[in-house]
Order: structure tokens, then sequence, then C-alpha cells
């Protein structure tokens, strides 16, 4: 939720109008091309449940990508995707709030259990900004450590 209140013209100001396109214009740039993306079927597939805890691994250099900036793109699981080397910046969390808003608190680890985040409610979007020393070697594992009942995650992006 943004606070820009109109002027008493109706009018937003124009420094607020000039901030705003500066938003939208990183937004459109950081959020465009997703490195991986995982659809809700995907996510299915690999959330796994030990009683309580329900967990998923995402293999980032056997995922496919979806982001036209690399050239390895491929929908088998045997190829490697080429940006191993590159830094990790968001995760974006979606869940399905059709069915409701299910997880309660969930946690993110990355190569030999960093944790690199933990959060309470997704909600229809979670996006989670990353430390700058995440690197995309390896893999992602996202626990969901409380929930009211089995979650429904919509799509996982990783940028």
């Amino acid at each position: 939720m943004l606070n820009i209140p109109p002027a008493p013209d109706g009018l937003f100001h124009k420094n607020d109008v000039q901030r705003l396109q500066e938003l939208g214009d990183f937004l459109k740039k950081e959020f465009a091309n997703p490195k991986i993306e995982l659809n809700q079927d995907e996510i299915q597939n690999l959330l796994q449940c030990d009683g309580k805890n329900y967990s998923l691994e995402i293999d980032l250099l056997n995922a496919k990508s979806k982001s036209t900036a690399f050239e390895k793109t491929t929908t088998t699981p045997s190829s490697q995707n080429d940006f191993s080397a590159q830094k990790l910046k968001y995760i974006v969390i979606q869940e399905d709030i059709k069915q409701s808003q299910r997880v309660e608190n969930f946690e993110i680890s990355g190569r030999n259990n960093k944790m690199l985040y933990q959060g309470t409610t997704i909600g229809y979007k979670k996006i989670i900004r990353l430390n700058e020393t995440t690197d995309s070697s390896g893999f992602i594992t996202i626990k969901i450590t409380d929930c009211r009942c089995e979650p429904k995650l919509m799509s996982i992006k990783i940028y």
C-alpha cells in the first residue's frame, strides 16, 4: 500500500508522480525475467510432507529456466541452466488464496542449509529480497513450518 494522497485540487503532486513512475520502472526491470518459474502443478509434484511440515527443494542447476537471458532454456530436467555464477536477488511465492490463506510460517534455506529467510504468511504474493551473497548454485529449500491445512502454492519465481 502506498501512502500518496492527492493534493486539495484532486491531483497528485508532480514529484509524487515522478517517484511512482520510477517505482514502476524499477518493478518492471527487476521482475521482467524470472530465472526459474514453477507453476502450481510443478510445485505440487515437489511438495513433500513429514507430518505437519511441508517442504520442497528446488535444484537450481537442473530446474527449467524461464528467462530469455539464458540460452540453455529447456523443459528437460537433465540439462543444466548456465547461471550458477549469478547472484539470486528475489524469490516470489504466491498462494492460491481462492482456497484460503494457509501458510502461517515458512523458511527458505540455501546451500549447506544456510538460512536465507524466515517469514510468516505468504498470502496472495510474498516478494522476498535475498542477501547479495546468495548465489544460484545448489538448492533452495522452502519449508513450511506452520500452516492451517495443506498449503496450495500457485507459483514460485526466482530472480
